[in-house]
């Protein structure tokens, strides 16, 4: 089994772009993770309508700098996804974060709860021989 990489950075001075250049190095560079061309989705946070200041949410910046540095290296796509908890309504958050303004060309918002399924097989899987990934990514 391969060793897991983690690698955790301080945000300095409200610099997110920089700071998520910094994630990336410190685990060998986007190249070395993504190939170039690749569709690339960011599973966020969005579990209840509240401010991305609270806490309680996927920080929007962060996304947004995620975003900036996988469209600069080549990425083809970059889906933006999740689905608030019941009784919320996943447009609500992403309208209060303001990250229906990040979408694009080539960056799409999803709202897991309207998107189908697809199951996909996993080649030399050694647990989960099948996924279900949304269609988006396809």
């Amino acid at each position: 089994m391969k060793n897991s990489m983690v690698a955790i950075v301080k945000i300095k001075n409200d610099n997110y772009d920089d700071a998520i250049q910094r994630l990336f190095d410190l685990l060998g560079g986007v190249n070395r993770i993504i190939p170039a061309l690749s569709k690339v989705m960011l599973k966020a946070n969005w579990v209840a309508n509240k401010h991305y200041l609270t806490g309680a949410v996927t920080n929007t910046e962060v996304l947004k700098a995620c975003t900036n540095l996988l469209l600069k290296h080549a990425v083809k796509t970059v889906t933006i996804c999740d689905s608030a908890m019941i009784g919320q309504k996943t447009e609500d958050v992403i309208r209060t974060n303001g990250v229906d303004l990040l979408e694009s060309k080539r960056v799409k918002i999803v709202d897991l709860r309207k998107s189908e399924f697809i199951k996909t097989a996993i080649p030399n899987a050694s647990v989960y021989h099948r996924l279900s990934f949304p269609k988006e990514l396809f």
